[in-house]
């Protein structure tokens, strides 16, 4: 059964069961005097995660206790392959902790403990307990303006409100006119959700309201399963971006030191969910295109206009590091050029990568960097890229990044950025790097933020998780 479900894309992880090596012997017993507390904790914390044994209908103690070992597991799993990290006997390891009594510390260990993941949990509780009110039909009032009316609006009203956790004034309640507080209602549901703010009813906001509850929840859940890609605390610096919220965010401890959007991968081209760090930034760095954009972009500009890439600032170097003229390529012989030289971007104004690049530790040829485009941060939707990160407002970042540093080093990556040539400057330590995909997120002001599933990956992988524990 588990093997059908290595088949999946890239960016979907498989939660797996455990091999016969770590499986527990015998059954765990969960419920004794000592492991009560942390097991009821567990379980709930399993059920808000979709994982509780008593969605098996599970009805002795015994039962429920294999149901707990194997969801456990599979959690433990599921968090390793987000980590990015191999997974050492766990079914050995959980039988230690149940049958010594130390269930509590165990769990601790993989559990997050950040505020973010509790308040997510808590709006979780409360969408669970709503009765969620039917969306009326959109498509009659998607003409209206300032003063009409429709018998419908007013229970529109009422959703946008439920969704958005307010509560409407008794004198709106019942109200059916497009009235002001209805237009900056509509619009608060639309920011929140992260698409085009405008005021009225888009094809874009029909199709968001029309989301079934139990995707609600469901987007809910992964999004809290996803806070297992964390270390439990972090300690010191560390950069997190949110793929789907199109949002970096620095964190020093959990004080958040600076929020900016970014540009991510496009679904094509998916920024990897990844654990890294770095420890070394490139200044004015010049780019060396991938294969793949070789092949579908910049051969094709090439062979449309054979002058077209030099004037974009792409050179040939030999492994010696001197540069080539384009005067001898010609179509009959770029492959051997292609295959002897290095074609790379020089730095300068044109370059994609800007005048910082963040070098990722083993990142999969993935880089956080400035870039070339600032207007691509005036959109709603910005999965844009080729899976590279493209930070706004990097200044903001390194001057975050440089607080970190002695007076004296913080001259040095200062004179580096001024600086007009390439180089790479080491920082004094490492900064921790989290890639994470959680269109849920609840902020300090405990609202919920739903994003679009930009890379399909909440069904494949929710569904993936429960054939597993069948």
């Amino acid at each position: 059964m588990l093997a059908a479900l290595l088949v999946m894309a890239q960016v979907c992880f498989i939660p797996l069961a455990w091999g016969g090596e770590t499986e527990p012997s015998s059954t765990l017993d969960w419920f004794s005097p000592q492991n009560a507390q942390a097991t009821r904790q567990w379980s709930e914390l399993l059920r808000d995660l979709g994982l509780s044994p008593e969605n098996a209908a599970q009805v002795s103690r015994e039962a429920r206790s294999e149901a707990l070992t194997q969801a456990t597991l599979v959690l433990m799993h599921y968090q390793a392959q987000l980590q990015g990290k191999p997974l050492s006997n766990p079914g050995k390891r959980l039988a230690s902790a149940v049958e010594q009594g130390a269930l509590a510390a165990f769990l601790a260990l993989i559990t997050p403990q950040y505020q973010g993941f509790k308040r997510l949990r808590t709006v979780l509780a409360q969408e669970l307990a709503r009765t969620q009110l039917p969306v009326p039909e959109l498509t009659p009032m998607e003409g209206l303006g300032l003063g009409q009316s429709h018998p419908e609006l007013s229970a529109l009203r009422q959703v946008l409100a439920q969704r958005l956790g307010q509560t409407l004034p008794a004198v709106l309640v019942d109200r059916d006119v497009w009235d002001p507080p209805f237009i900056h209602l509509l619009r608060d549901y639309q920011r929140q959700s992260g698409l085009t703010v405008t005021g009225t009813l888009t094809p874009e906001t029909q199709r968001h309201l029309r989301v079934d509850p139990k995707r609600r929840i469901d987007t809910i859940r992964f999004s809290l399963l996803q806070w297992f890609q964390l270390p439990p605390a972090m300690d010191g610096l560390a950069i997190l971006v949110n793929i789907p919220h199109y949002q970096l965010v620095a964190l020093d401890q959990e004080r958040v030191a600076l929020v900016t959007s970014v540009v991510v991968g496009a679904p094509g081209s998916p920024t990897p969910r990844m654990n890294s760090r770095f420890s070394s930034i490139t200044f004015n760095p010049d780019w060396t295109p991938p294969q793949s954009i070789l092949r579908d972009e910049l051969l094709p500009q090439w062979r449309a206009d054979q002058g077209s890439l030099a004037a974009q600032g792409f050179v040939w170097e030999t492994a010696q590091g001197s540069q080539l003229s384009w005067d001898g390529v010609t179509e009959h012989n770029i492959g051997d050029y292609l295959r002897q030289y290095r074609l790379k971007q020089v730095a300068g104004r044109g370059n994609p990568l800007g005048r910082m690049r963040l070098n990722l530790k083993n990142s999969q040829a993935i880089y956080l960097h400035d870039t070339n485009r600032p207007d691509l941060f005036g959109r709603t939707k910005r999965d844009l890229s080729h899976g590279c990160v493209r930070i706004n407002n990097i200044d903001a970042l390194f001057a975050v990044l440089k607080e970190q540093e002695s007076s004296r080093d913080a001259q040095r990556l200062l004179r580096a950025l001024n600086a007009t040539q390439t180089q790479t400057q080491r920082l004094n330590a490492d900064v921790d790097v989290f890639l994470v995909y959680m269109p849920a997120w609840v902020g300090a002001d405990n609202t919920l933020q739903l994003r679009p599933d930009i890379y399909g990956l909440v069904q494949p992988e929710l569904a993936a998780i429960t054939k597993t524990l069948l």
